[in-house]
């Protein structure tokens, strides 16, 4: 039996990421290792925009490697589940007086979406 196509419509997922506004944000520290935070975002469209804490080990590390990783994310139960993960490299702004620093991230090509309320529930 063919799997269902569980990914989201470039619509579906424009409107998931402008109803968030919190996201994980993933980095690789000095070592290569992954590190993450949890951070507020808004999104217009076309780019993602994170406000990180300039102290923030993740801001840290995206200035020494712009390779991130933007996961949005609901998971109520377990076929409501939706999830778009963005693969990109972050534009760093300079840090402000409150001492945050706003981090874009283009939406691009390396864009992974699901949405589980596609599958079918199992029989029975």
């Amino acid at each position: 039996m063919p799997r269902a196509d569980i990914r989201m419509t470039d619509a579906e997922t424009r409107a998931f990421q402008a109803d968030k506004h919190e996201v994980v944000v993933v980095a690789n520290d000095d070592d290569g290792s992954p590190i993450a935070t949890v951070a507020p975002y808004r999104f217009d469209g076309e780019v993602i925009a994170v406000s990180l804490a300039a102290d923030d080990p993740v801001s840290h590390a995206l200035a020494h490697d712009g390779r991130v990783c933007v996961v949005a994310e609901q998971f109520p139960s377990y076929f409501e589940v939706r999830s778009v993960v963005v693969h990109g490299r972050a534009v760093l702004e300079p840090v402000y007086d409150d001492g945050r620093r706003a981090l874009r991230i283009p939406l691009g090509e390396d864009t992974v979406t699901f949405d589980f309320a596609k599958m079918a529930p199992p029989a029975g």
